[in-house]
């Protein structure tokens, strides 16, 4: 009850207590994806029940002795959770957010130990001041690293698609290039008016 992340944590459970396992390459669930979903609402109870459901998952997979299984399933997730506090349209209090960071704080935490999902030094500093228990700060610094961040994964893209057009104007050019060719291959033309009257 309460839970927004049932069936994963049923899921971990069941395959900790597996012995053997057996690989089914047929599809035997259909998902549906609906935009008015608990998944989708993003709100401070979503956000609240999320945190606690993750705390669950690494203690199942820790008492089962194989907490790298949580550290493989859950790299980014304090990031990613952490995000949505700041950039979900339906958590407008700034109280609503200093709570919620008080707590995704524990796994902020278990991030930074692990070294899972830190791209920078500058974002280790300033997860860790959420780590250390300084949200405020953290909260008045955040939103001016999503932009960062933003700008930063914009600008990848935008290189990303210049690379390719390169790419496909030297392929372009090198296909003009074989046509014409082709076309200067003894009796093409003669070939090509042959096929026209067939």
């Amino acid at each position: 009850p309460g839970s927004n992340m049932e069936d994963v944590l049923f899921l971990a459970r069941y395959l900790m207590a597996c012995q053997t396992m057996v690989f089914c390459n047929v599809p035997v669930y259909n998902y549906t994806v609906s935009p008015d979903s608990l998944s989708h609402l993003c709100d401070t109870r979503y956000l609240q029940h999320r945190a606690e459901d993750i705390e669950e998952l690494r203690r199942i997979y820790t008492e089962a002795g194989h907490p790298d299984c949580f550290d493989r399933q859950c790299p980014a997730d304090a990031d990613h959770y952490v995000s949505l506090i700041f950039t979900s349209d339906r958590i407008a209090d700034p109280a609503d957010r200093l709570a919620l960071l008080a707590a995704w704080r524990p796994l902020v935490r278990y991030t930074l130990a692990h070294g899972l999902y830190v791209e920078s030094e500058a974002e280790r500093a300033l997860f860790a001041q959420l780590a250390q228990g300084d949200a405020a700060a953290f909260a008045a610094a955040f939103p001016l690293y999503l932009l960062q961040r933003e700008h930063r994964e914009l600008t990848h893209m935008r290189s990303e698609v210049e690379r390719l057009n390169r790419a496909y104007q030297a392929v372009a050019a090198d296909n003009r290039a074989l046509c014409a060719k082709i076309e200067r291959i003894p009796g093409y033309k003669l070939m090509q008016r042959w096929k026209g009257k067939r």
